[in-house]
């Protein structure tokens, strides 16, 4: 319960900050809303909300839940071996951008983030357990939870196309950097690809965005 507390108090202190007046603001700055459908491949699901602060800056934040509760699927869309020893898998992470345009339609973007993970998988432990008003221990398999709190820095540069002044794409490439915290005494090894939640180091950052201005950019 405490962790859960802690991370809905950094969204509400995170959401204050975005929603300031920005200084020296002489017109109405347009928001962005997008989601990144490439998400879905990793199970999870990112929205982003960006605030022009500029001509040529923007400033946003995002929220990205993952969720994997079946481990029959795991694997079916892409190869992450991490999958394949968990029975189930939640996540919840924010994090927040800054993004430059140059050519109007060029950007270049930095990001740092924070995920926490809650992993479930059953295992062969011993288990107490009271009969007759004696504690007893069976060897059994019982579902364990280990917790992954993942932080993350990147940096891409992209492209922004606009459909009359109101729909946009954005596709980038960039590269970031890594690092999981987690009890390494869980025995197993969660460190194999850049898309577990276990990862440490380099990785490559690819994505598209989806979304719409509000109001219309000029």
């Amino acid at each position: 319960m405490r962790p859960l507390l802690q991370h809905i108090t950094l969204i509400i202190c995170c959401a204050a900050i975005f929603s300031a007046p920005m200084a020296h603001a002489q017109e109405m700055r347009p928001f962005a809303i997008s989601c990144e459908p490439l998400y879905i491949l990793n199970y999870g699901v990112r929205i982003n909300l960006e605030r022009k602060i500029t001509q040529r800056d923007w400033a946003g934040i995002n929220i990205t839940g993952y969720s994997a509760p079946d481990s029959h699927t795991y694997g079916s869309w892409m190869s992450n071996s991490d999958f394949y020893r968990i029975d189930a898998m939640k996540g919840i992470g924010i994090g927040g951008t800054y993004k430059r345009h140059f050519f109007r339609k060029l950007f270049i973007n930095l990001g740092a983030g924070y995920t926490f993970f809650d992993v479930q998988k059953k295992d062969f432990a011993f288990e107490e357990f009271h009969e007759d008003g004696m504690l007893f221990y069976q060897y059994d398999k019982i579902e364990k939870h280990c917790f992954f709190n993942k932080i993350t820095t990147n940096a891409s540069i992209g492209i922004h196309s606009t459909f009359q002044q109101l729909f946009f794409v954005e596709p980038y490439l960039g590269a970031g950097l890594a690092y999981s915290f987690y009890d390494q005494s869980y025995r197993r090894k969660y460190n194999e690809t850049m898309f577990g939640f276990g990862y440490r180091g380099f990785y490559w950052v690819l994505g598209v965005k989806l979304g719409f201005n509000i109001p219309r950019s000029r």
